[in-house]
């Protein structure tokens, strides 16, 4: 499974090192994608226990989620049962998965209130809460091939979302030819980034490798932006002027 989901997904998983390999960990995190808890289970060789709602044990799939270790809940009410089958988990030293936004973040926020579950299994059993962050922006409002170059992450074949089909091999083949596999990433999250663009929807990530850069300019708001990139040549090892800029 681990090794299906990396081959079509992909992923670009940052940090994996920082999990501990044992003692009672809380893995908690944003949610945006029905696989999100896939690229958790892929960044460690723990056992994960998702906290998942219960309808997901009522389908076809539900042999799958018993399998892996997930335990039901039922979100309609405060179930103690799932709770105590967690903090089991936890008191025996185990990884308990759990997404404190409750459920997937659907809109245009960043961030849905976080529920006190987390903390709160945390506190009873000692166990540590390690963070995460998913971006998975490639399926921003039903799929964008380009957004995923933001954090270096994009699938390998065509997909389908929300009704909206997207097809990324023209951004594998521009990867490819980069040599994206080998360069060094600078995000727009840095503290000083290595572009910047003049609107602060506009995100830029920046991709140096080899004496080139290639930078990945991603638009989050609704309309059509012009902007003006403030670039640090020192940062990408360029000299100021001795360039040349392709649009693609």
């Amino acid at each position: 499974m681990r090794v299906a989901f990396k081959f079509y997904y992909s992923p670009r998983i940052i940090g994996a090192e920082k999990i501990p390999k044992d003692s009672a960990i809380v893995i908690a995190g944003n949610h945006k994608h029905v696989y999100d808890q896939c690229l958790t289970i892929m960044a460690t060789k723990r056992v994960i226990h998702y906290m998942a709602k219960k309808e997901y044990f009522e389908g076809k799939l539900a042999p799958l989620f018993r399998f892996v270790g997930c335990i039901p809940v039922d979100r309609s009410k405060r179930d103690f049962s799932s709770a105590m089958s967690a903090l089991k988990v936890l008191k025996k030293g185990g990884a308990i998965g759990i997404f404190p936004e409750g459920t997937r973040n659907k809109t245009d926020k960043f961030l849905l209130n976080f529920k006190t579950g987390a903390v709160a299994m945390a506190k009873k059993t000692g166990a540590y809460i390690v963070p995460f962050g998913l971006t998975g922006d490639m399926l921003y409002r039903g799929g964008n091939k380009w957004l995923g170059m933001q954090y270096g992450m994009t699938v390998r074949h065509p997909w389908e979302t929300e009704g909206v089909v997207c097809d990324p091999r023209v951004v594998w083949k521009v990867w490819d030819s980069f040599g994206i596999a080998d360069a060094r990433m600078l995000g727009y999250w840095e503290s000083n980034p290595a572009v910047q663009s003049s609107d602060d929807a506009v995100k830029v990530t920046a991709y140096e490798h080899d004496g080139r850069v290639l930078l990945s300019v991603g638009n989050y708001s609704d309309t059509l932006k012009h902007v003006r990139l403030h670039i640090d040549y020192k940062q990408l090892g360029l000299k100021k002027g001795a360039y040349r800029l392709k649009a693609m």
